[in-house]
């Protein structure tokens, strides 16, 4: 159950600025009754987990996290007796966003064995809504969960890369509504054999370079300046964030 990851290319060959959704298309992980197995969940491919989900023990997969950090869409059911235990299914399409009913704590799961029938997740493809901290900024991502008789695989996942803003559950790339304001930089050089300078009136908060496949690379970023000498020949996009504001442009690596 793979995709091909989608770049957002409604960059033109300018300076269009936009928000962006990094969209991960992992191996598929299936959890195994009583096996103990865990996948870490890394959305922005830093090498840093965000959270780790695993296998512990009588079909209750699940995760142990820092609510004040992470949080994941619940199912709201105090009366069950479990409070926000155990994680919602989300449709296909869902908006995630500070809409959500995010209030587990410390601990969240899928088809745990306790929980009621209407709790479960249903056969097929469904959604996990969750945010996370990438720093202080809180960021909205789903994960593509499948369940077969009870048997959990992670398929996918997502995140929006601007703090605060929504995502869809299942939402890859942004329409051009989702277009953010821009940040004045310039890039330069441009082909580039490494480093590169970003002349800009804000602060910079974040770069990442994107290869044409999606992939995602978050860089240091010094006295304005990246150095991409280490990446191989080709073309890039070099993504800046500033607050809520985003730039990005065509790179080319000699």
């Amino acid at each position: 159950m793979k995709k091909i990851t989608i770049l957002l290319i409604t960059l033109l060959i300018t300076s269009t600025t936009f928000s962006q959704i990094t969209y991960s298309d992992i191996p598929d992980f299936t959890f195994t009754h009583d096996s103990f197995v865990a996948v870490d969940i890394d959305f922005n491919n830093d090498g840093t987990a965000e959270f780790t989900f695993d296998e512990q023990g009588g079909g209750t997969v699940g995760t142990f996290f820092d609510p004040a950090n992470i949080n994941f869409w619940g199912t709201g059911d105090f009366d069950s007796g479990h409070g926000w235990d155990i994680i919602k299914a989300l449709p296909n399409g869902n908006t995630i966003d500070n809409n959500g009913v995010f209030d587990a704590q410390a601990d969240a799961y899928i088809n745990a064995f306790w929980a009621n029938t209407g709790e479960m997740f249903p056969e097929g493809d469904s959604y996990i809504g969750v945010w996370f901290k990438l720093g202080a900024n809180k960021h909205y991502g789903w994960m593509r969960v499948n369940s077969v008789s009870g048997v959990i695989t992670l398929l996918d996942y997502a995140y929006n890369t601007t703090p605060d803003e929504a995502i869809n559950a299942g939402q890859q790339v942004l329409s051009i509504n989702d277009i953010s304001n821009a940040i004045e930089v310039n890039y330069y050089p441009n082909p580039t054999k490494g480093v590169i300078t970003i002349r800009s009136k804000s602060s910079i908060d974040e770069a990442k370079l994107i290869d044409i496949t999606g992939k995602t690379t978050l860089l240091k970023v010094t006295n304005y300046k990246v150095n991409i000498s280490s990446f191989s020949s080709g073309i890039y996009f070099l993504h800046i964030r500033s607050n809520k504001n985003t730039a990005i442009k065509k790179i080319i690596k000699l």
